[in-house]
């Protein structure tokens, strides 16, 4: 799964990838071959994830994190806080559920756009 998305991150010229997973890493460079305009790197935490990824946006770079819908919950104050800054580039937040934690809530209240999917077909 994590495969396709990154996948079809670089399909949409995204510039910049954060992850948590080291094999996710891996896998996005492996993806991107020798691409000179594609930087993707590892992160300590979700919340580092997310503040990396938000930077890129506010330098007019199109920027995502990869993070679980669990880690989602931990970079909560950031979150909040770029509802109201916005950015300047592109920038995509792609929380995988891997257990049972829904991230369903956290549009409604951050008043920030989400859409959930089921399928990495439908994403």
């Amino acid at each position: 799964m994590h495969d396709r998305i990154c996948e079809i991150l670089l399909e949409n010229s995204i510039q910049f990838l954060y992850v948590t997973n080291r094999m996710v890493e891996k896998t996005a460079r492996r993806i991107a071959g020798d691409n000179p305009f594609f930087h993707c790197e590892s992160s300590i935490n979700e919340k580092n994830a997310f503040e990396l990824a938000l930077t890129c946006s506010w330098a007019s770079k199109k920027a995502a994190c990869l993070i679980s819908s669990e880690g989602l919950y931990e970079a909560l104050d950031p979150l909040m806080s770029s509802a109201y800054t916005g950015v300047a580039g592109g920038f995509v937040i792609v929380a995988v559920q891997e257990n049972d934690t829904e991230v369903t809530p956290i549009g409604l209240f951050s008043k920030m756009p989400l859409l959930v999917t089921e399928t990495t077909e439908e994403f």
